[in-house]
């Protein structure tokens, strides 16, 4: 049940990026990992529609390969800077920290995962944000939180946000840029 609250509570939260997006002629794109690879289930798009259907099939569940997704994320984003220069993106991870795979096998995962999040931050036109969807009370492992240090990227825990308040956040964290 935890779970699907989460996954509901982050599909708004794209919807939301998603109809902001159309509106302003920016594009979304979506990358998944599970097992032990990363895709782009959704490449850079400003089609309400695409989103809207793929995320109505979009699995959960699983430990997946952070590093991978990491790496296919910053991928998407050079690759559409390579196109346009002028765009100033926004890369939002929305994870509970957790991965249980490496792409170097001499690392442990979360090790690779926060030194390439360190190289992610050196970027200077690259904004990251953290969307931190750990549940639990007393024990919280708060390995999102320090992505988010890693990154230099702005942390919001997802209980803290309605569907409607990460766009709102992406907009005030753009205005401050």
């Amino acid at each position: 049940m935890g779970v699907e609250s989460r996954m509901s509570e982050t599909k708004g939260a794209i919807l939301s990026l998603l109809k902001d997006a159309y509106i302003k002629r920016d594009k979304i794109a979506l990358v998944t990992f599970s097992g032990n690879d990363a895709c782009v289930v959704l490449p850079p798009t400003g089609s309400t529609e695409r989103g809207y259907a793929l995320l109505r099939e979009l699995d959960t569940g699983g430990r997946p390969p952070l590093c991978a997704g990491i790496d296919k994320g910053l991928s998407v984003v050079q690759s559409e800077l390579r196109k346009r220069p002028d765009l100033l993106p926004l890369l939002i991870f929305i994870t509970d920290g957790r991965g249980n795979v490496s792409t170097d096998p001499a690392k442990k995962p979360f090790e690779e995962a926060l030194e390439k999040c360190e190289k992610i931050r050196e970027i200077k036109q690259l904004d990251s944000m953290v969307v931190d969807i750990e549940k639990g009370g007393v024990m919280r492992f708060g390995l999102a939180e320090k992505l988010a240090a890693a990154l230099g990227a702005k942390y919001f825990r997802i209980e803290e946000l309605q569907s409607g308040e990460l766009l709102h956040l992406v907009e005030t964290g753009r205005k401050e840029a």
